[in-house]
């Protein structure tokens, strides 16, 4: 936990603004504060060490500055005193990554919400056609989604890290094949491939007293296949249903999708869990602890579902 009077030290520092509060507003996987100043509020976000590099985070806030000026209602990040976005924390001998964003007021979306979705589903596909028009994307250094890190990666790291059973070995390599064989179907295409938001879900979408949606926690982005941004969705607003055809209406009002990248959906919702059990068991500090397994097992059981009911 960091001391609130160094971030508030920290931040006047680096950013030239007088704050009067400094409050935790989560602790997962980042250290996000709420900063409350004299003339409105921000979110100060501190990055796992181990999960983002100082340029990653750099070009994620470029990426989404880019997007707030071309009007896709995101979270707008704050430049330094330097101009950077990324500022550098030492703490407890280690050094972290931190970012300073606008503080959107609202309430997180609520995902049974068919017109609430339907708006989301318009603003992740203006968000992907804008992706499409930045400048600057082979400066940006940002993860890489591909056959390697959505499946052979994941499924190297669950398999070093845990005894697994026969049968839960055969449900890994019957994933491998499966998700291959997808995913190399479609083709790397503009409008397929390139950048998105990489974690779509209710609570990320904040909704003001207008009624409009503003996108939050940017940190996922990530260049590779637009369709790990729906299973995203299905994954956090609980699968398939009458919720979900409304996104992909309002999605495809903007971009239309073809019949393969519509069957391609499930795969990608596993991939999603893979890259969720990769991330779990790297965040974890005692990997053979009771919840990692349970957690484990129920990750594996949805996976089976999946191949049972879409392969």
């Amino acid at each position: 936990m960091f001391d609130l009077e160094d971030l508030q030290d920290h931040f006047s520092l680096c950013y030239q603004i007088r704050t009067t509060k400094v409050a935790l507003l989560s602790a997962n996987l980042n250290y996000v504060y709420r900063v409350i100043a004299a003339d409105k509020d921000y979110v100060l976000k501190i990055y796992h060490s181990r999960l983002w590099t100082e340029d990653e985070v750099e070009s994620e806030c470029r990426v989404a500055e880019f997007l707030k000026f071309n009007f896709i209602d995101v979270s707008l990040p704050i430049r330094s005193a330097t101009s950077k976005f990324a500022s550098q924390l030492r703490h407890a001998g280690s050094n972290y990554t931190a970012a300073v964003f606008e503080y959107i007021k609202g309430t997180p979306m609520t995902s049974g919400n068919e017109k609430q979705l339907q708006q989301l589903g318009k603003i992740v596909a203006r968000l992907h056609v804008a992706c499409d028009r930045c400048p600057f994307i082979d400066e940006i250094k940002r993860p890489t989604h591909n056959t390697r890190t959505l499946i052979a990666r994941p499924i190297k790291t669950i398999s070093d890290r845990f005894p697994l059973t026969a049968k839960q070995g055969a449900l890994l390599e019957r994933v491998r094949r499966t998700l291959t064989r997808a995913i190399c179907s479609l083709e790397p295409t503009p409008t397929a491939f390139g950048l998105c938001h990489g974690d779509i879900q209710p609570r990320h979408a904040i909704v003001q007293e207008d009624e409009d949606i503003v996108l939050i926690d940017t940190e996922c982005i990530y260049l590779g296949w637009r369709l790990f941004d729906f299973a995203s969705l299905i994954r956090s607003t609980g699968g398939f249903g009458r919720n979900w055809n409304s996104f992909v209406a309002g999605y495809t009002s903007i971009c239309p999708l073809g019949a393969h990248e519509m069957s391609l959906i499930p795969s990608f919702c596993i991939a999603r869990t893979l890259s969720e059990i990769e991330v779990m068991i790297n965040h974890e500090q005692n990997n053979d602890s009771r919840m990692t397994h349970r957690r484990l097992l129920r990750e594996f059981e949805f996976m089976d579902l999946l191949l049972h009911q879409h392969f």
